[in-house]
Formats: structure tokens, sequence, C-alpha cells
């Protein structure tokens, strides 16, 4: 009826002024549009592509979508044209996997941008549901400590130098100093799982991810410099087990891996030196992949095992 479509022209008189103004555009009017859209994108190198587009708009009084048409089909029809904004158009996950990659190896978000003709915005949002995945799938493990609940903890474990230098004492560790660092180890642990429970790949910021790498790396570092350390006990162990016919440097591995074990699982909350617990391990697993051995770990009695053996989680 004529009340019906006088109702519909007062509601959508926008849609109706746009319908009536719709030409096509000749080939000098999208080489206009394109030329127009590099301009924008030289002189506000910040903006995203809808940004440019919004501008667009303005400027020449053409829909959003005609724009946006405009510049992909410009784009498919000069495929190795470098264009100032990629179409936001979903990463593929090799893509993706690579552009991750490579920022991990230094290259600088500006740089991938314009390798791979992506804005700034979208390479670091991809970066960060990549990298933060990637921390997600992390099994992180620590002994826990109420001294990590204090208000003061990261000051009164974290606030001297790392400094790791063994002693000199055939490698092994003073006492304070090993309780020392096995609570850094399991504190940073700690922090990372902390902060790796507020975060996911939706909403994690570049920042927060490269605070909870930094928390591994040295968690990482103090591993590596305990089992180095202590390396001389883990040869002795192997040496005493020549006797049934391995080879040297096949128990000199096995120990290294047992050693790795014993860094994770040691709790020194509870008073023991490390070492100790470490030989019972790597005895242990030995007693496990060589058979003849079982007898031999039989044969040790004592209630210090005893209460280590209770302690190995």
């Amino acid at each position: 009826s004529a009340s019906m479509v006088e109702q519909f022209q007062a509601t959508n008189a926008q849609l109706i002024k746009q319908a009536k103004d719709f030409r096509l555009l000749s080939s000098t009017e999208k080489k206009g549009i394109v030329e127009a859209f590099r301009v924008l994108a030289e002189q506000n190198p910040g903006k995203t592509r809808n940004q440019l587009i919004a501008q667009l708009v303005y400027q020449t009084g053409r829909a959003r979508e005609t724009i946006r048409y405009v510049l992909q089909g410009y784009e498919k029809r000069h495929p190795k044209e470098p264009f100032p904004i990629a179409s936001r158009g979903k990463f593929d996950s090799k893509e993706m996997v690579q552009i991750y990659k490579l920022y991990r190896q230094g290259q600088k978000i500006s740089e991938l941008a314009a390798r791979f003709n992506r804005t700034r915005v979208a390479i670091h949002r991809g970066i960060s549901r990549c990298w933060a995945t990637e921390i997600q799938s992390r099994k992180i493990s620590y002994i826990p400590s109420l001294e990590f609940e204090s208000d003061q903890a990261e000051h009164d474990i974290l606030g001297q130098p790392l400094g790791l230098t063994a002693d000199p004492h055939k490698g092994i560790l003073a006492r304070p100093r090993e309780q020392q660092l096995f609570c850094r180890y399991n504190y940073l642990k700690f922090l990372a799982e902390s902060l790796r429970g507020k975060v996911s790949p939706d909403n994690a910021s570049l920042r927060t991810l490269k605070k909870i790498e930094k928390f591994l790396d040295e968690a990482e570092q103090i591993r590596r410099f305990l089992v180095e350390v202590n390396m001389p006990l883990v040869a002795g162990i192997a040496g005493k087990h020549l006797t049934t016919g391995g080879a040297m440097s096949e128990l000199v591995s096995e120990g290294a891996v047992s050693m790795m074990r014993a860094v994770d699982k040691f709790d020194y909350t509870r008073g023991y030196r490390f070492s100790t617990y470490a030989s019972w391990v790597i005895a242990k697993d030995f007693a496990r992949k060589i058979p003849a051995e079982s007898a031999r770990l039989d044969r040790i009695t004592g209630s210090d095992l005893s209460e280590i053996s209770d302690d190995a989680r």
C-alpha cells in the first residue's frame, strides 16, 4: 500500500539516496581511488586499513563496500605489486608460524609487516596469539613454598644478582648457595605459572609474554648450572657401575638425564642436600634400566634413604 511505501521511505532515506546515486565506476575513477588510498597510507602510517577506507568514504562520497571491492580487485590483478596495507583476511596457519619464528629470531614487527604486507597491528596480534598458545602448551611445575606468597618475595628472592659461579669445592655447591639457587629456580617457575594463568591466546600482550619467557629463561639457566656443577657426582656413580658391562659414556648420559629430573623434583624446603637426593634418584634409575643393579639398590639401607624415598614426588 502507499502508506507502507511512505513508511519505508521515511525510515530508509539514506539507503534510498545511496541507491539513487549508484552508478558504475569507470576505470579512471577506480585508479583514482587506488592512488588516493596510497597517498593516505603514506601520510598516515599508523592508521589501519579500515580507518583509511573511512577517510576515502568521506572524500569521495562512495560507499565503504565499493571502495573495499575496488582495492581488493586491484590487489588480485597485481599480486606482485607492493600495496600499502594488505586486506584484513585471516592469517594462514603456516604463515603465522613463520612470522612467529622470525619474530623470536629477532625481526622487528615493522619489518615483518612490510615483508608479509600486513598491518603492524595484525602482525602484533598474530604473534601474541601464537606465542600465548605455545606458552600454554608448556609444562611448568615447581616445588611450592610459603615464602613465595610474601609481599617481599620478589625482592628477597630475586633482589640479588644471579651470579652462576660454582664454589671451588670439587664442583659441589655450599649448602646456603644450593638452597638459594633452588629457591630462586622454583620461585621463577611459580611467577611464570601465576602470570600464565591470567593470559589466553585472545587477550595476551607481548609485554606479559616476554615477562613469562624471561622468568622461564632464567629458571632454565639455573637448571643447567645445577646439572653441570653436579656432573662429577654423576661420573662418580657411573664409574661404580662399570662392572655391569655398560659403557662409561652411556652411563654418564643416563645419569645426566636422571640429574635433570632430580633438579625438577628436589624439595629444597625439607633441608636435605641435593647430592644425597640426586644420588638416590640416579641409583634408582640405574636399577630400573640395568637389571643387574636392582640387587645392588636393594642392599642400600638406612633411615636417610627411607626418608628421601618418601620425599620422591
